[in-house]
Order: structure tokens, then C-alpha cells, then sequence
């Protein structure tokens, strides 16, 4: 009696083995083909095809060791990337990594308007500052502006010159105001909980805010070159960038229309990459508000061929012609890509 328990136990203890064996070796087998399906996905994700050499591996283990001491860095709840941009942003700029990507090259930006290209405190402490820099008020909404018109009266408009020595007792206080007039973060809405509405109504306050300065050639011109400095000193070589081509005036009230603004961006770009031999180049994008009427849609094409036109005489030069592309947004708006970024070969 007891050899057949004892046989029937080696033949429970063998079948167990077996069966503990095969879940082995079945689990093994996952794990391999789970990692050939990972592997070969990564494959055709953005450089998955990039092999890197032994200094780039040297590199590469180096920033994913920074990476993860940031990451566990025990003086904080939580790590940047879980936090808002605005809470983070100080925490970025004080990052190793942040400080070794910054002086990488980087090969382009490839959305940006150029009203909210150029950081909100140069534009406060260098436009403002200059004599005919003006702020009006209507209906306790506030526009730069170095003029007055029709939407910006006599009556509500003054010089900032005046405004600030009434705030000498504070002058950073009233500057840090007028910053909040053209940047998200300063606004009270960043404090308290808003509706999508209120967020956007701060938003698109902003762009309105800065428009009028734009207006003013030599503020346009410093500012568009302030954009290219910005970015130059980030190491972007490669830069497009969306505007309206509004109207320009300069101190003496003469206008330049969309073909001389085009132009004048041009010159612009062209000193600033003789300036910096590693800079590639700019493409303009003509863009519309998407509420624009057909009306003002048959005005965009029409201005859209004419940029065409001047984007082809302008590069004749350079032998190459440029890429050109025209973009219809939804409902309708209107995108018109000139490429100001070609070399004399």
C-alpha cells in the first residue's frame, strides 16, 4: 500500500513539474515576443531607425541619469512634468537637463505667431519705455499703442512716460501690470478657478493688447528682431512664422501695406543671417482670423498671390525659388507659406 502512495506521489510530483515547467517556458515566450512587438514599434517612431555611436550611447546614458535624479528629487511633491507649465517653468529653467537641451541646435519651430514671440518682459521693459509708448483704455480694456485714432481717442490715451512717474514710489509694481496686459501667467484668472470663456476672453486680450505696437515700424522692426535674437540664443535654426501682414506706419505717419511689411521682414531676416552664419532661415505664413466673410477671404487670396509673386521675385536672386504653399483652415481662413529662408548657392 504505501509503494503505490509512494509511486503516486512521484506521479503528482513529476506532473507538477512538468506543468510548473511548461508556465516557465510559456512565460518566458511572452516576454520575448511582448519586447519584439516594443521593439519594433519604437522602430517607427521619430528617429527609431537612428543608431547611435558610442559617444551619442556615452551622451544618452548620461541625460537619462540626469533625468532620473531630477525626477527623484525628494525637496518637492511633485516632479515637473506633473505640475502646470506656469508652476514648473522657474523649475525648468533651473534644471541641468533644461541647461544641456538649451545649448543643443535645434531644427526648427514650426508653429508660432509672431504677437506672442518675443518674451512678455522685454517687450515691457524696451517698448514701454521708449517716448511714444502710450496706453489706452477702453471700457477698462487696455491697448499698447504711439498713436491716437478712432478706437483709441485723445481723451483715453497716455503716454506711459507720464503714467510710470506717477508709480515711482513702485515702478516694478506697475510694470509688472502692464505685463499682465500681454502674458496668460500674470493675469487674475491664473489665480482663481475660470471657465474656459474667461480664460480665452484673457487670451485673445493679450494679442489685442500688443497689436498696436506692431503697428509702429520701428517698434516692429526691433521687435522682429528681438524674435530672431530669442530664438538664435536658444539654438533654433529654423523659424515659421504666422502673421496677418497688417498695415505699418513710421514716425512721420507713412504706411507700408502688406508687400512692404513682407519686405522689410525680409531684409530683417537676411542681416540677421549674415549676422549668424548657423541661423537657416524664416518662412512667413500668411494667416486670417477664420470668422473672416468671403468677402475678406477674396481679399486674403488676392493678397496671398500677390506675397507668391514676391516671394519668387525675391529669391530669383538666390537661383533656388522658394517652396510655396497655400492652406485653406476650416470655415474659412487662410494660410500662405513664403519661404525667406534660402541661401546663394
Amino acid at each position: 500500500m504505501y509503494a503505490d502512495q509512494i509511486v503516486a506521489l512521484l506521479l503528482v510530483l513529476c506532473w507538477w513539474h512538468k506543468v510548473q515547467s511548461m508556465t516557465l517556458g510559456g512565460r518566458k515566450s511572452y516576454e520575448e515576443l511582448r519586447a519584439a512587438i516594443v521593439d519594433a514599434e519604437n522602430g517607427y517612431g521619430l528617429g527609431g531607425k537612428v543608431f547611435l555611436n558610442f559617444d551619442e550611447l556615452r551622451a544618452d546614458r548620461a541625460l537619462r541619469a540626469m533625468k532620473k535624479d531630477e525626477l527623484e528629487t525628494p525637496d518637492r511633491t511633485l516632479p515637473a512634468a506633473g505640475m502646470h507649465f506656469f508652476d514648473a517653468k522657474s523649475l525648468i529653467e533651473r534644471s541641468a537637463v533644461f541647461e544641456v537641451l538649451q545649448s543643443m541646435p535645434k531644427g526648427a519651430v514650426l508653429h508660432l505667431h509672431n504677437s506672442a514671440a518675443v518674451s512678455s518682459k522685454w517687450v515691457i521693459k524696451n517698448l514701454t519705455y521708449r517716448h511714444e509708448a502710450r496706453l489706452c483704455n477702453i471700457e477698462d480694456r487696455y491697448y499698447f499703442t504711439v498713436r491716437t485714432h478712432k478706437n483709441c481717442p485723445e481723451n483715453q490715451t497716455r503716454l506711459i512716460q507720464t503714467m510710470r512717474k506717477e508709480h515711482q514710489h513702485d515702478m516694478d509694481a506697475f510694470d509688472g501690470w502692464l505685463e499682465s496686459l500681454i502674458n496668460m501667467k500674470m493675469k487674475p484668472t491664473r489665480n482663481r478657478s475660470a471657465s474656459t470663456d474667461e480664460l480665452w476672453f484673457d487670451f485673445e486680450s493679450c494679442f489685442d493688447a500688443i497689436k498696436g505696437f506692431l503697428q509702429h515700424k520701428p517698434f516692429f522692426e526691433a521687435y522682429h528682431r528681438q524674435l530672431l535674437d530669442e530664438f538664435h540664443t536658444d539654438n533654433v535654426c529654423y523659424i515659421e512664422l504666422r502673421m496677418s501682414f497688417s498695415k505699418v506706419f513710421d514716425a512721420d505717419g507713412k504706411e507700408y501695406g502688406p508687400m512692404e511689411v513682407a519686405q522689410l521682414l525680409h531684409r530683417i531676416v537676411d542681416d540677421f543671417r549674415q549676422q549668424h552664419e548657423s541661423f537657416l532661415g524664416v518662412k512667413l505664413i500668411l494667416t486670417k482670423h477664420k470668422n473672416m466673410s468671403d468677402v475678406e477671404l477674396e481679399k486674403a487670396l488676392k493678397l496671398y498671390e500677390s506675397l507668391r509673386c514676391l516671394a519668387w521675385c525675391a529669391t530669383c536672386e538666390t537661383i533656388q525659388p522658394a517652396f510655396m504653399s497655400l492652406k485653406i483652415y476650416p470655415s474659412p481662413s487662410l494660410a500662405m507659406i513664403q519661404d525667406f529662408g534660402t541661401r546663394k548657392v
